[in-house]
């Protein structure tokens, strides 16, 4: 079952050690000095947005967050990605 909560202040670390674990897996295109710069730019932005945890079986899997309407940012655990491909391929 997924759940999610609001973010604190005091889930900022635990949240860019996801981002980064999932830039890494998808964003091959970016350099590291492209990473180093938006990991200190990236928690200035989360008060422009709510920002949500996701967790599977306590685990945190994800996080998002929207203004309003918008979805402005969606960052998945790479292992959670592997794991949904792996059974998409299994049921087919």
């Amino acid at each position: 079952m997924v759940t999610n909560k609001t973010a604190s202040k005091q889930d900022e670390q635990e949240i860019i050690e996801l981002w980064d674990r999932s830039v890494t897996a998808t964003h091959d295109f970016l350099t590291q000095e492209d990473k180093e710069t938006m990991r200190e730019e990236i928690p200035g932005l989360f008060q422009f947005v709510d920002l949500q945890l996701w967790y599977a079986c306590d685990e945190l899997v994800g996080f998002s967050g929207r203004n309003k309407h918008s979805l402005e940012m969606l960052f998945i655990d790479p292992q959670l990605q592997l794991r949904a491909m792996e059974q998409l391929f299994y049921k087919n």
